[in-house]
């Protein structure tokens, strides 16, 4: 699937389509079942409903559910035993209610299929709605059934035009923050969005020299990119992000800086952060106080 083909086959205006597509074409933000981070997929389905609600906005068809997607939320590396020990207990529950009618051993006879379509009940794992959801739309697509899915509303952000163009840098170790920080500004008029992803790992108990020189190495690469905004994260493995500001603003760094952590970014702000998004969850505030903190 090709967002941006998608969105030019079917005529949806707008930056905000465009933005979207982009993101969910990006390699970057790809979900694999087998191999994949805990929250990106996640993120990656709110930036999906995203699309299909700006789709829905436009009166164009919305994209089938991708397949990568609802294979995330499915059992994965399920232990033996733990089949084992979920086929026994179906086989159990389904004796006691044998010859019975009624909801009540109804009941009883779909949670003895419940756990055998999801073994890991008997290991560390849990069940919540989103791989309820994902095993029905599973078996409803082998079907050729239309999967469950959200009512899609038409989309609208809260934005506004920076004072000219702008050229955005989240920096952060965790790609499915970057992609929720990255979401949170599509459709912003004249706003360019691009991102390092700190992944360095500098070893087991590194020097305070080797992390010194992976800080300056990070900062160098800020300053490479040539933006406006920075959005930095403050944990970044052993790199803190409040070095990494302090180190570009004493270089004399002409960019306005923005803490974008969990939290109150506390240490970011005191480094020279002129405002926090919180994983672009403030970022309407953010950019504003970021447009009256731009240099002339």
């Amino acid at each position: 699937m090709n967002y941006v083909q998608f969105v030019e086959r079917h005529g949806i205006q707008g930056k905000l389509a465009t933005d979207l597509a982009r993101l969910l074409d990006n390699q970057q933000f790809a979900v694999d079942p087998k191999n994949g981070y805990y929250g990106l997929p996640n993120v990656r389905q709110d930036v999906f409903d995203k699309f299909c609600r700006v789709c829905v906005g436009a009166n164009a068809p919305v994209p089938d559910l991708e397949t990568a997607l609802i294979e995330c939320h499915l059992p994965q590396n399920v232990e033996d035993k733990n089949v084992k020990a979920s086929e026994t207990l179906a086989k159990v529950l389904t004796s006691r209610v044998e010859g019975h009618d009624g909801v009540t051993a109804d009941v009883v006879r779909a949670m003895a299929t419940m756990f055998t379509v999801f073994p890991n009940l008997q290991g560390y794992g849990s069940v919540d709605n989103n791989a309820l959801v994902a095993m029905a739309n599973r078996n409803l697509i082998r079907m050729a059934r239309e999967p469950i899915r959200p009512k899609y509303e038409p989309l609208t952000i809260d934005c506004s035009t920076p004072p000219r163009p702008l050229k955005v840098l989240i920096v952060d170790d965790d790609i499915g923050e970057i992609l929720k920080t990255a979401s949170s500004l599509a459709g912003w008029p004249d706003v360019d969005v691009s991102w390092i992803h700190q992944k360095s790992n500098l070893g087991y108990s590194p020097s305070t020299a080797t992390i010194e020189n992976a800080t300056i190495e990070l900062a160098q690469a800020v300053v490479a990119r040539g933006c406006d905004v920075v959005f930095m994260d403050q944990g970044m493995r052993d790199i803190e992000g409040d070095k990494v500001v302090a180190k570009l603003i004493e270089q004399g760094a002409c960019m306005v800086f923005v803490a974008n952590t969990g939290g109150n970014g506390d240490e970011l702000k005191d480094a020279g952060c002129v405002a926090s998004a919180e994983k672009g969850r403030k970022i309407v505030k953010a950019m504003q106080i970021v447009f009256d903190c731009l240099p002339e």
